[in-house]
């Protein structure tokens, strides 16, 4: 059986860069192990963070804010929508 993966978008990412977003949001949780069955892709890859409530540049550099959602997680909590 197949492990089906929704994939959930916020923001205004632009559609070209999808593809590649969703390819490294999957490469991810097969990295670590993970089985998720909802991904949240909050952003695109940025250099920014809030420290103490305020935005500036990561000192960790680029990242891309992601979620990921087992199906438990998704049975206990609040789905994505």
């Amino acid at each position: 059986m197949a492990n089906l993966v929704k994939f959930y978008i916020m923001g205004t990412i632009p559609t070209r860069r999808l593809p590649q977003l969703m390819a490294l949001a999957y490469q991810t949780a097969n990295d670590l192990h993970l089985h998720p069955k909802a991904v949240l892709i909050w952003s695109d890859i940025h250099d920014t963070t809030s420290i103490l409530g305020t935005y500036q540049k990561d000192p960790k550099g680029l990242h891309l804010t992601i979620c990921f959602k087992d199906a438990e997680q998704l049975a206990k909590q609040h789905a994505y929508r």
